[in-house]
């Protein structure tokens, strides 16, 4: 069984404890206990008893339905084993040994962690700095059963206050709610690899001292580029002890290295290297002779500047700089052709790509928010919703103009069999606070699927007529948390300048 594999002394390391760290949610209701996420780490630490303890001193308050609560304690590897067989039947065992029926468990094949390659799945597991690698073995759970997993604001409430307590990232991935995950850190091995020269690659490896054995395997290197395989080199682990990997054709793009032991078909280190084109160092030498005077607000002001002096050691450009610079320019193109990236300089029917934004992404509702909003730039962003009835909201300021005319610039327009849930605000006076960003806004009522927000760079009534940008903004969260709380400060009918329900 690959349970009894991963564990045994000597395939990844030598445990003798294991911490559990047990995320579950209170139903208020009944006092039921429901798991949120169990992770079960193994240590090499001796057992010194249960030592349980709750990290959320109180259970944190979600919703009218659920409470949080986060505890650790440690267990002998014989009572994991138990657990481990138990989940086999969807019965968990806790801190208390009281069995609680868990539903629609499945043990999913073992997964391979490189902890050193940035990965999803790693920000939900304890990285340790002696720790290179892990195994895990999943009980997925395909049913869940909390009603906020497609009430995105909750869900962002309880990922927050994981997150402070344990760094644990759910946003990240939110399909592992319900999870119970053993995670086994690979210890008998650390790797240490570097370059050398422009066309070698240097791998030591030491041992943990508690190993009889160096494992029956191989030590494979692989030269890539625009995934391309242009080299590959492979050396027995047995006689291995610190060896220089050398390419006729060695990539400036990428090397990817493999550490395999051939016995139990297990992986033991994987990395994915980035080459270092040129080497620079910058010598700074602080010096009182190179100093800037200037006043500020009648207050002069001396910055002492560092004299730099870069020490550059650069390889000769060949055909690989050719190929680097193609893929490069391939990606840009990319990122434009999906708009997660555009410039404009001119028109260019550059509304039309808001237009088709809101068309592809607009299932779950759009939201724009920009200070110089019309009834003008409404009619050409919001109404081009193709979804029926899904919320549309917007705000805007006074920056836009009167509001008695921007609320009559809606009624000339001709409208018919709008189906529409339309709404806008103004900010102005003491209601709300003054804006400058502007915003186009896809939420989510899906914890699966993750709101898009793009920066406009300008206003709609001037986008494409100038040089601005359009991007996609990589934490759309915290700009939704940002709107929804001034949308709520605007909820007063001096503030609502036109809606169509």
């Amino acid at each position: 069984m690959i349970f009894n594999l991963l564990l045994s002394p000597e395939k990844l390391g030598f445990y003798k404890s294991c911490e559990v760290t047990e995320i579950f949610l209170i139903n208020k209701s009944d006092n039921t206990i429901l798991n949120l996420y169990t992770l079960i780490y193994f240590t090499e630490s001796e057992y010194n008893g249960k030592l349980a303890r709750y990290l959320t001193h109180t259970p944190e308050n979600i919703n009218k339905n659920y409470s949080l609560g986060i505890q650790k304690y440690y267990l002998t590897i014989e009572e994991v084993k138990n657990r481990f067989e138990s989940l086999k039947n969807n019965i968990w065992i806790n801190s208390d040994d009281n069995e609680f029926k868990q539903k629609s468990l499945e043990l999913i094949p073992k997964q391979f962690i490189s902890l050193k390659k940035q990965n999803r799945l790693e920000e939900i597991l304890i990285k340790e700095d002696a720790v290179q690698s892990s195994y895990i073995l999943e009980f997925f759970n395909s049913k869940k059963e909390f009603s906020f997993n497609k009430n995105y604001k909750e869900f962002n409430k309880i990922c927050n206050h994981i997150e402070e307590i344990l760094d644990f990232k759910f946003k990240i991935v939110p399909e592992r709610i319900g999870n119970f995950i053993f995670q086994f850190p690979i210890t008998i091995l650390n790797v240490n690899q570097f370059v050398t020269e422009f066309d070698r690659t240097k791998i030591s490896i030491s041992w943990n001292e508690k190993l009889n054995e160096t494992p029956n395997g191989i030590v494979t290197v692989t030269s890539k580029q625009d995934n391309i395989i242009i080299g590959s080199s492979t050396k027995k682990l047995k006689t291995f002890d610190e060896e220089e990997f050398i390419f006729d054709n060695f990539s400036y793009g990428g090397i990817e290295t493999t550490i395999y032991n051939l016995e139990d078909n297990l992986i033991l280190y994987h990395d994915v290297g980035d080459y270092m084109h040129d080497l620079s160092i910058n010598a700074k030498v602080v010096s009182q002779d190179y100093v800037r005077e200037f006043y500020e607000n009648g207050k002069l002001k001396r910055i002492p500047l560092n004299k730099i002096s870069p020490i550059i050691k650069r390889r000769p450009l060949d055909y690989n700089d050719e190929i680097n610079h193609s893929v490069n320019h391939i990606k840009k193109i990319g990122l434009s052709n999906k708009l997660s990236f555009k410039q404009y300089n001119e028109e260019q029917n550059a509304v039309k790509d808001l237009q088709k934004l809101i068309s592809e992404n607009g299932a779950n509702g759009v939201y724009l928010w920009d200070p110089y909003l019309t009834a003008d730039e409404i009619f050409k962003t919001l109404y081009y919703s193709e979804t029926l009835n899904v919320p549309l909201r917007a705000i805007t300021s006074k920056k836009a103009g009167k509001i008695n005319e921007i609320k009559k610039g809606f009624k000339i327009k001709k409208q018919y069999g709008l189906n529409l849930n339309l709404e806008v605000r103004m900010q102005h006076g003491t209601y709300g606070y003054p804006f400058h960003d502007r915003f186009l806004i896809f939420p989510s009522n899906n914890i699966y699927k993750e709101p898009k927000v793009y920066s406009l760079g300008t206003s709609v009534n001037s986008f494409g007529k100038k040089h601005h940008i359009l991007q996609l903004i990589p934490y759309p969260e915290l700009i939704i948390e940002a709107f929804d709380d001034l949308w709520n400060q605007l909820n007063h009918h001096e503030c609502i300048i036109y809606k169509t329900f």
